[in-house]
């Protein structure tokens, strides 16, 4: 369910690049361009969108690898 709401996010906030992109938007007081603070955004999340993929098939193809075995030893 993650992966889906995240990758949906992902679309919107593609179209979202895109849109500020070919609407030449600029900011208010030093005319900079919006769409490569959108497009940083974006990269975040299509990252995100990769890690959740990829911890989603280890969960499910792999499972055994995915619990951690480490030892507690008690402090003296």
């Amino acid at each position: 369910m993650l992966l889906f709401v995240v990758a949906v996010q992902t679309y919107t906030l593609f179209d979202k690049v895109r849109g500020t992109y070919y609407d030449n938007v600029l900011t208010f007081d030093l005319r900079w361009p919006t769409w490569p603070f959108f497009a940083v955004a974006w990269a975040g999340d299509v990252s995100a969108v990769l890690l959740i993929a990829v911890r989603t098939y280890r969960l499910i193809v792999q499972p055994e690898l995915m619990q951690e075995t480490k030892s507690i030893k008690p402090v003296e």
